[in-house]
C-alpha cells in the first residue's frame, strides 16, 4: 500500500506479508517512509496444535523499531478441552517489554456446562475466572463471572441470569454487577417478561427492576408494565423513579399510558401522559399530560387532533373526538374537570373551518377550547371564545393573509404594501369582533429587505385607520408571529419605530369635514369645563 499526497509523491509505503505452512500462519507487517526507510515492523504469528479432545492456539506478537530493535511482545496461549457436558477454555496473556521481561500476565478460565432440566428445557452455566498479575507475580485485580441461560423446548429463551464480581489488588471487591432476565406464562397463559440489573459500586449502586405482563383482550391485546430504578450516592442519598404503563391494541383503536413518578429527597414528582388513537378515523388521535409535585397538579392538558373534512367539522366527527379525550382523560388520576381541554382541527391549507351548531354546542359542553390551522398559521380561541360562538347557528374560523379587499379606505392607507392578516368569527351570517374570550393567533411573516426582526411588532388597524400595538413574539427560525388578542379585526406587521400615520379624513366617506367636526367637538368641552371650573370657585367662595 503506499500513501500519496495531493501532488502525488509517496508519502509512505506499507507492506503485508501472509505466510501459512500447515497449521501455522505468519503476518508480517512494514511501514516505511517515502525514501523507503523502515520506520516500523510488525510480526504476528499464530500456531494450532489439535489434541484428541480440543486444541491448543498461541498466538505472539513482536513490534520493532527502525533499526530491528524489539519495542514490546504478547504471547497468548488459548487451551480449548471439551469435557462430557460442555468445554473449559483457558486463556494466558504474558506482555513483554523491549528486554524481554514480562510487564504482566493475565489468566482466564472459562468453564461451560450444558444441562436437561425438566419439560425438556436445557440449562447452560458458564464460570469464567480471571486474574491479572504485574512483573513480579503479584495478583493486581481479578474478577468472576457467572451466567445461567435457560431455553425451552422450541429453543426460545426463558430465563437469563449473571453475576461478576471485580476485585482489586487487596481483594476488596470494587464492582458487582447482577443481570437477569425471564419470559414465562402465568396460570392464566399470559406471556410475563421480567428484567432486573444492580451495580454496586464504592461510589455508590444502581438498581433497574422491571415487569411486563402481557394478555389477551376482546379483539386486541394488552401489556401492562412496571419499572423500577434507584440510585444511591456513596453518602446514603437516593432517588427512586417508579415508571408504570398500559398499551392496549384492538381493531378499533390503539390506547398507551404512562405514569413517571419522581422521588427526590423525599419529594415526588409526577407525569403522567395518555394517548387514544382511532383506526376507524383517520387522523383522530387524544393526548393527556399531567404534571404534579407532591399532591399539587401543576399541569394538566388534553389535546384531541380532529381531522377536517371538506373545510368543516360535523357532529358525528365532534361527538367521536370528544368519547376519545374523555377515554384518554380517564386514563390519568386527575379528575377531568381539572384537565385543559383543546380540540384542534387539523387542516393544512391554512386557519379556516366552519363548525355544525351541534358541533359547537357539544365542544362548549365539553369545555374545550377550539383550534384550527397547521403548523404555519393557527387559530385557538379558549372555552370563553365556544361558549359564546354556540347556538343554534354554525359558526366559522377564518384568517385572510394580505387580502386588500377585507380593507376599507383608511385602513388601506395605512397597512400600504405591508403583510397583514385579517380574522374574522362568524355566526351564521352575523361577523363577531369582540370574542368575550381570548385567542391566540399563529401566522407567518416572510422578512423583507431592511427588516430588522427585532424591531417587528403587530398593530390592530381599527376601522378608522388608527392602529394599536399588540403583545407578540416573532420565532425568526421558524418564521412566525405568535399574538394574543380578544377581538377579530385587522393586524399588520410594521417597525415598533415607524412614524406615525394617521388617516387621511379629507375621504370621510360621508363626505363632511371630519376635521371640523372634531375641531367643534373639542370646543364644546372646553367650554363645558371652564364653566364648571367657575362654579366650583363660586361655591368656594360662599363657604
Amino acid at each position: 500500500e503506499t500513501s500519496r499526497d495531493k501532488d502525488g509523491n509517496v508519502t509512505g509505503i506499507k507492506e503485508i506479508e501472509e505466510t501459512r505452512k500447515g497449521s501455522e500462519t505468519k503476518v508480517v507487517e512494514t511501514t516505511k517512509d517515502a525514501k523507503g526507510d523502515v520506520v516500523w515492523s510488525y510480526e504476528k504469528t499464530v500456531k494450532t496444535q489439535t489434541k484428541a479432545n480440543g486444541s491448543v492456539t498461541t498466538t505472539t506478537e513482536v513490534s520493532r523499531d527502525a533499526s530491528g530493535k524489539e519495542t514490546g511482545s504478547s504471547e497468548t496461549v488459548v487451551d480449548i478441552r471439551t469435557t462430557g457436558n460442555g468445554s473449559i477454555k483457558t486463556t494466558t496473556e504474558v506482555k513483554k517489554g523491549a528486554d524481554g521481561k514480562a510487564l504482566s500476565s493475565t489468566e482466564t478460565r472459562e468453564e461451560v456446562r450444558n444441562t436437561t432440566v425438566s419439560g425438556g428445557r436445557t440449562q447452560t452455566s458458564t464460570t469464567i475466572d480471571s486474574k491479572t498479575k504485574d512483573s513480579s507475580g503479584k495478583t493486581i485485580g481479578s474478577s468472576k463471572e457467572t451466567k445461567k441461560v435457560v431455553k425451552n423446548k422450541d429453543g426460545t429463551l426463558e430465563s437469563f441470569d449473571s453475576t461478576l464480581v471485580v476485585k482489586d489488588r487487596n481483594g476488596t471487591t470494587v464492582e458487582e454487577v447482577r443481570k437477569s432476565t425471564s419470559e414465562t406464562k402465568d396460570k392464566n397463559g399470559n406471556t410475563v417478561s421480567r428484567k432486573g440489573y444492580a451495580r454496586t459500586t464504592p461510589e455508590g449502586s444502581t438498581s433497574v427492576d422491571s415487569e411486563s405482563v402481557t394478555k389477551k383482550i376482546d379483539n386486541g391485546s394488552q401489556t401492562d408494565s412496571r419499572k423500577t430504578t434507584v440510585v444511591k450516592d456513596k453518602d446514603g442519598n437516593e432517588t427512586k423513579v417508579i415508571e408504570t404503563g398500559r398499551s392496549t391494541d384492538t381493531d378499533k383503536e390503539r390506547k398507551d399510558s404512562s405514569s413517571v413518578e419522581t422521588i427526590r429527597n423525599g419529594v415526588s414528582e409526577t407525569r403522567e401522559s395518555s394517548t387514544v388513537e382511532s383506526k376507524e378515523v383517520s387522523g383522530l388521535k387524544s393526548s393527556v399530560e399531567v404534571e404534579k409535585k407532591g399532591d399539587k397538579v401543576t399541569k394538566a392538558e388534553s389535546v384531541t387532533i380532529v381531522p377536517v373534512k371538506d373545510g368543516g367539522l360535523d357532529t358525528d366527527t365532534v361527538r367521536k373526538a370528544i368519547d376519545q379525550s374523555s377515554a384518554a382523560m380517564n386514563e390519568v388520576s386527575v379528575d377531568n374537570k381539572e384537565i385543559s381541554k383543546t380540540i384542534e382541527v387539523k387542516n393544512d391549507s391554512g386557519a379556516s373551518v366552519t363548525v355544525s351548531s351541534e358541533a359547537i354546542v357539544r365542544i362548549s359542553e365539553h369545555g374545550a377550547s377550539l383550534k384550527v390551522g397547521s403548523g404555519k398559521e393557527s387559530i385557538h380561541v379558549d372555552e370563553k371564545v365556544v361558549n359564546r360562538l354556540s347556538g343554534d347557528k354554525d359558526v366559522k374560523l377564518e384568517m385572510d393573509r394580505n387580502v386588500h379587499g377585507d380593507l376599507n379606505d383608511k385602513q388601506k392607507q395605512i397597512v400600504g404594501d405591508r403583510q397583514f392578516i385579517v380574522l374574522g368569527a362568524f355566526v351564521g351570517d352575523s361577523r363577531i369582533h369582540e370574542l368575550g374570550g381570548v385567542a391566540t393567533v399563529v401566522f407567518g411573516y416572510e422578512l423583507r429587505d431592511g427588516d430588522d426582526p427585532s424591531r417587528l411588532c403587530v398593530w390592530y388597524v381599527d376601522d378608522n385607520g388608527f392602529k394599536t400595538k399588540m403583545t407578540a413574539s416573532f420565532d425568526q427560525s421558524a418564521g412566525r408571529f405568535t399574538m394574543e388578542t380578544t377581538h377579530f379585526s385587522v393586524f399588520m406587521v410594521a417597525p415598533e419605530d415607524e412614524p406615525a400615520q394617521t388617516p387621511d379624513d379629507s375621504e370621510d366617506s360621508d363626505g363632511n369635514d371630519g376635521g371640523s367636526d372634531t375641531m367643534l367637538y373639542v370646543g364644546i368641552a372646553a367650554i363645558v369645563i371652564v364653566l364648571i371650573a367657575a362654579v366650583a370657585a363660586i361655591h368656594r367662595r360662599k363657604v
